[in-house]
């Protein structure tokens, strides 16, 4: 009977060490890779200000309108991109809504 309490009480300590340990090891890695995504988002932010900041020095307000008026433009085509994107895997995951287009590319309906 002591022998099984013993047992149960030292598998009870090394389970907890082994969770306390791994919580550690991932709260530590979340944390540099934190750090990581932050410091490179930063450094982004302020290399783009540094740019814009140039535009404006070279070509006033005019420059900085055409670079947004450029970058809406390109978000504009991406999100279309997406758009078409999505449309494509639901045809994937539900074939029979593309039934009428394959029988239009046929021309026959099959049975």
């Amino acid at each position: 009977m002591f022998s099984k309490s013993l047992n149960l009480r030292l598998a009870a300590v090394f389970s907890g060490i082994f969770l306390a340990g791994t919580l550690l090891l991932f709260a530590g890695t979340y944390l540099l890779l934190y750090s990581s995504v932050r410091r490179e988002h930063i450094q982004m932010v302020q290399s783009r200000l540094l740019e814009f900041w140039a535009m404006y020095q070279t070509g006033g307000i005019a420059a900085l309108k055409a670079e947004v008026d450029r970058v809406q433009k390109r978000r504009d085509a991406i999100v279309a991109q997406l758009g078409a994107l999505r449309d494509v895997v639901a045809s994937f995951a539900d074939p029979a809504s593309d039934a009428p287009a394959q029988e239009k590319a046929t021309g026959s309906k099959e049975s």
